[in-house]
């Protein structure tokens, strides 16, 4: 936004933060089990730069700056004797590589997250990955049974 003083001359740009926030839209059923996977969010519910990768299922970062992460993941089906965690992703351009871990989550629905402050360039890109260790029949929650569990944003701070 660019304000002016009457004259027509620029008196100041007001630049705005980019913001993402991107979601599983339903649950994920049979996920990998003992291999960090990456979590197939699919819902952009905000993503002023237009910058999520719904195909390769990342964050593409619009501009250098410091960006603030929060991400969170559940796992349905484990057990106590299971972990459940995720790990945020960067690609710098020589591939993706875990920067962040989330906490163990050790039952059904349990909730691993975490939240990160980071200098990023711009066309880095973040992705959330997920682990558990529950064998077949799990699935990643995006549903009701606990709503908004599974998700990534990302807030450029200015």
């Amino acid at each position: 936004v660019t304000y002016q003083d009457g004259t027509g001359d620029m008196d100041f740009v007001v630049t705005q933060p980019h913001t993402a926030h991107i979601s599983l839209s339903a649950s994920v059923t049979g996920v990998t089990s003992g291999a960090y996977t990456i979590a197939a969010l699919n819902t952009a519910d905000i993503d002023t730069a237009c910058a999520w990768d719904n195909t390769n299922k990342y964050y593409v970062i619009p501009r250098d700056g410091k960006y603030l992460i929060a991400w969170s993941s559940a796992i349905r089906y484990i057990t106590s004797s299971h972990i459940g965690l995720n790990r945020i992703y960067l690609d710098t351009g020589s591939g993706f590589n875990p920067i962040a871990q989330g906490p163990y989550a050790k039952d059904s629905g349990w909730v691993s997250n975490g939240t990160i402050l980071l200098d990023l360039n711009e066309n880095d890109k973040v992705a959330l990955y997920f682990y558990h260790n529950g064998g077949s029949g799990k699935n990643l929650i995006g549903d009701s049974v606990t709503e908004g569990a599974t998700f990534l944003s990302i807030a450029e701070i200015l």
